[in-house]
C-alpha cells in the first residue's frame, strides 16, 4: 500500500514501474517507490498548481507543467531542475517527451496552443504550431 499526501491530480509512473511522481493542489512534486511505498523525494520549484508531469524514456528526467506558465526538467538524481522553459502565452496544460528524449513538446488553450522544444541545457530551438503554419526561432538559455 502508499499512502500519498494530498488528493493526487496529476499522476505519472516511471517506465519501469518503480516510481510514481504526483502532484496534489499544492505546487510540489512528490515522487514515491511503488515497490516499498516509501517517499523518495520532494521537487520544489513551480509557484502554482501542476498540470502535467512526464517521466523521461531512461527515467533520469522528470518534466513538469504548470499555470505558472513554465516547464521544467527535472533531474532526478539531484531532485533540481535541469531547465526551466517559459510560454509566455499562458499555463502550460499538457506535455510529452519524443522517444530519444530530444524533443519536448508542450500545448496551451491561449495563444500559442503547440510548442515544441528542441536542444540542450545551453540552447533551444522552439516552434510555435498554430493550424497550418510553424514559426521557428533560436532561444539562448539564460
Amino acid at each position: 500500500k502508499v499512502a500519498l499526501t494530498g488528493e493526487p491530480k496529476v499522476l505519472a509512473i516511471s517506465r519501469d514501474g518503480t516510481k510514481l511522481a504526483y502532484a496534489a493542489a499544492d505546487p510540489i512534486i512528490r515522487i514515491v517507490n511503488l515497490v516499498d511505498g516509501k517517499p523518495l523525494a520532494e521537487l520544489k520549484g513551480h509557484a502554482e498548481a501542476i498540470t502535467s508531469l512526464r517521466y523521461s524514456a531512461d527515467g533520469t528526467q522528470l518534466l513538469s507543467a504548470s499555470t505558472d506558465k513554465t516547464v521544467r526538467v527535472w533531474d532526478l538524481a539531484t531532485g533540481r531542475p535541469r531547465q526551466r522553459l517559459e510560454a509566455p502565452h499562458g499555463p502550460v496544460e499538457s506535455l510529452a517527451y519524443s522517444p530519444d528524449g530530444a524533443l519536448l513538446v508542450s500545448a496551451s488553450s491561449f495563444e500559442i496552443p503547440v510548442r515544441l522544444w528542441c536542444g540542450g541545457v545551453n540552447h533551444r530551438t522552439t516552434w510555435s504550431v498554430w493550424a497550418g503554419s510553424v514559426r521557428r526561432r533560436r532561444v539562448d538559455a539564460e
